[in-house]
């Protein structure tokens, strides 16, 4: 059960670190003046796109990915059913992290897209802004996937469970 959670975990920061590495290089405004400070120290503020997306990815995964990771390794080993391995787990667990990075972009490049329509000069006059709108929309459209997926992953989990344990009983 621990090794689900921490895979889980691990590929949570993982895709944050990439997904902040991108959106940090698009928009560094989101990551300093449009983000709340919340107390974190000074490496939060860094004026490196790299630092912010290494400082960020980690910090904005690794609670939801845990929290996640509990629930699926729950779905994965409780009851009486045959357990599903922590190795069996990744193949779902990456179909979930492109899912999430499909939502990302789609959702980046329409948000940006919107602003840019909905406000012609904005992109003229604002384009940090306009680029921040983007970036917000990408990490949005991230978080909403991450919720659906690990719903989705949850049910397949039990539902792959359970047809083991019918197999097991057929034979």
């Amino acid at each position: 059960m621990l090794l689900i959670v921490l895979e889980c975990a691990a590929a949570a920061v993982l895709y944050g670190v990439v997904h902040d590495q991108i959106t940090a290089r698009v928009s560094r405004r989101y990551f300093t003046l449009d983000h709340p400070s919340l107390g974190y120290p000074a490496i939060f503020h860094n004026p490196s796109p790299t630092v912010l997306g290494i400082a960020w990815g980690i910090v904005a995964t690794l609670p939801l990915g845990t929290v996640l990771g509990v629930c699926v390794a729950f779905c994965a080993t409780l009851g009486r059913w045959p357990e599903i391995s922590p190795r069996a787990m990744r193949k779902p667990i990456a179909c979930v992290l492109v899912f999430m990075a499909c939502c990302a972009v789609a959702c980046g490049f329409a948000g940006y897209a919107l602003m840019v329509h909905l406000h012609p000069g904005a992109l003229r006059r604002h384009p940090g802004y306009v680029r921040s709108v983007g970036v917000a929309c990408a990490h949005a459209a991230s978080y909403a996937a991450a919720g659906l997926g690990a719903i989705v992953l949850c049910i397949w989990t039990v539902r792959r469970r359970r047809r083991l344990a019918r197999a097991a009983c057929a034979s």
